[in-house]
């Protein structure tokens, strides 16, 4: 972008600062955890749609030089999407467009193999052979619906939208996403030019000028919510944010905030279920834990006395063993002590009467 735009999006007593060699300051990557866009005249040149194959080999095909034409802004767009979500913020895709166009330039942009934009967060019409859509849907918060909840964001002031339709961006503001109108094609361009391709790109398309301007219009935005209401930046409403274009889109009649406010209790009771069912899970865990512990401790206990009963069992058993062995010793002892009395008391008689026949025979 050259200094004459830089100039005129900036007003008196503001900045804004890229860090160097990046594609994004910190202070946009911080704000929002969801980035979304539109594709017809957001980032492609729908005048492409009358004028090159819409075929999926024909769009893979396509040289840098045919690129530059179709979607004026593709390396910037390429470069910011690798860097958010190289730092963890989700991004996808919601339009009216054709689902299989819209993924052959996605696997054009950013590689045959690319992860980046699947059906998790591309959302867009599904035709038939005849080029009819499959379904229909009022608006797109349909489908931001779905990719938020694929993401578990709840939080719709952290979820961005980048459209050149009005009507689309009303209907998220309304829901409380963040809205940013692209200029796009009016519809006298889609009808009277629609086999000339734009000029001025740089402003009519999502670009590093879109980048810009959004960060100063949201700090100019902040700070009069900060000073009117005391409200913390993150914390800002989004009927006093205007979107980028040509004209403020508010929720201020009653019926539309009051859509809003079913939107976002919608939104969070799904957020508190899930976190009720998570905690209970997580206490089912810990009381299945702990049932198993106790059941071990139990266990534990139960081995531990039958292994003491045995124990003791069979202390006992060896005590009465020698037990009975001492008494059969003293038996023993005993019966061998009555025997050597006996004989003690035989030698003596024995010697008694030897005595008495040698005292006769002398007497002869």
């Amino acid at each position: 972008m050259n200094t004459n735009n830089i100039n005129n999006i900036n007003n008196r007593n503001e900045y804004f600062y890229v860090e160097k060699n990046n594609f994004i300051s910190n202070y946009l990557v911080d704000k929002f955890k969801l980035w979304i866009w539109d594709f017809d005249d957001t980032l492609i040149d729908t005048t492409t749609y009358y004028k090159n194959s819409m075929e999926t080999e024909d769009i893979i095909n396509r040289t840098n030089e045919e690129l530059d034409i179709e979607i004026p802004n593709w390396r910037y767009f390429v470069s910011i999407v690798n860097y958010l979500v190289s730092r963890g913020i989700r991004v996808g895709i919601a339009s009216f467009g054709t689902h299989k166009i819209i993924k052959a330039y996605m696997d054009r942009l950013f590689g045959i193999n690319q992860r980046i934009f699947t059906d998790v967060n591309l959302k867009a019409l599904c035709r038939d052979a005849n080029g009819k859509a499959l379904k229909f849907y009022p608006n797109k918060n349909d489908f931001i619906e779905k990719i938020m909840k694929c993401y578990r964001i709840y939080e719709p002031i952290k979820v961005i939208l980048f459209d050149d339709n009005m009507t689309n961006i009303a209907d998220a503001m309304d829901s409380g996403i963040v809205g940013v109108k692209i200029l796009g094609k009016d519809d006298n361009e889609l009808i009277n030019r629609k086999n000339q391709y734009s000029t001025n790109t740089d402003t009519r398309y999502f670009g590093r000028y879109i980048i810009d301007k959004l960060e100063i219009t949201l700090k100019r935005l902040e700070e009069t919510d900060k000073s009117k209401r005391c409200f913390p930046p993150n914390n800002f409403k989004n009927e006093t944010f205007s979107s980028i274009g040509s004209r403020k889109v508010g929720t201020i009649n009653r019926k539309k905030r009051l859509e809003r406010e079913r939107f976002l209790k919608l939104i969070k009771d799904k957020y508190d279920n899930e976190q009720v069912n998570n905690a209970n899970n997580h206490n089912a865990n810990n009381h299945n834990a702990n049932n198993h512990n106790t059941n071990n401790h139990n266990a534990n206990d139960e081995h531990f006395k039958n292994k003491k009963s045995k124990s003791n069992k069979w202390k006992s058993n060896k005590n009465t063993e020698y037990f009975n062995l001492n008494n059969q010793n003293n038996n023993l002892n005993k019966h061998i002590i009555n025997k050597q009395s006996i004989l003690i008391i035989f030698i003596i008689l024995a010697c008694l009467i030897g005595l008495i026949l040698i005292r006769k025979k002398k007497k002869i």
